[in-house]
């Protein structure tokens, strides 16, 4: 969440117009995840769907553990431009920007978006299929407790970076692959 706010304000900072719909962007920044195997199959299920409902010229920029854990597997679905959460500072080598990554202060706050629509959460499911029914009739039926749940209630949650890395060595988790190896602020 945080390098994602950061890029937000890389580009806020920039004077690029900053917009929630896939189908109106120039640009696309996808922060994956990849720590899991599951985490992994997400992130590579919206690479697929955005390119199907990007623009035509619109282009679709990679970035977080993803590139870093699995690029074989996303190479399958993706050639476009990506990085891994340490080499940020590529971003600027594309948009040639007067304010610079490096020079964009870590976001330590973001603003949690609850959609008040329903029909807002069903534009972002992907398209389902017989293969895929009742994985997105689930995603559904989770979409639809959570935005009655949550359907007037904005929350601001607090995050504050110390380190970036990990430090273990955990059987079941990627993450270090992603990020390195631990790295006090």
């Amino acid at each position: 969440y945080l390098d994602s706010e950061k890029y937000k304000k890389f580009f806020i900072q920039n004077n690029y117009e900053i917009t929630d719909k896939a189908e109106e962007a120039d640009y696309i920044i996808v922060s994956t995840c990849a720590f899991r195997k599951k985490e992994e199959d997400t992130s590579i299920e919206r690479l697929v769907e955005l390119e199907k409902r990007k623009k035509k010229n619109a282009q679709i920029i990679v970035t977080g553990c993803l590139p870093a854990i699995n690029k074989e597997r996303m190479s399958k679905v993706f050639k476009g431009f990506n990085f891994a959460p340490q080499e940020m500072s590529k971003i600027n080598n594309f948009f040639k920007p007067n304010i610079k990554i490096e020079e964009i202060s870590d976001a330590n706050t973001f603003k949690l978006h609850r959609p008040k629509s329903l029909i807002e959460i069903i534009k972002t499911l992907p398209v389902v299929n017989r293969t895929n029914f009742l994985k997105r009739t689930l995603q559904y039926a989770k979409a639809k407790i959570w935005q009655n749940k949550f359907a007037d209630e904005v929350e601001k949650q607090f995050y504050v970076r110390i380190v970036n890395g990990c430090l273990g060595n955990c059987s079941y988790c990627a993450i270090k692959f992603g990020i390195g190896d631990l790295i006090s602020k």
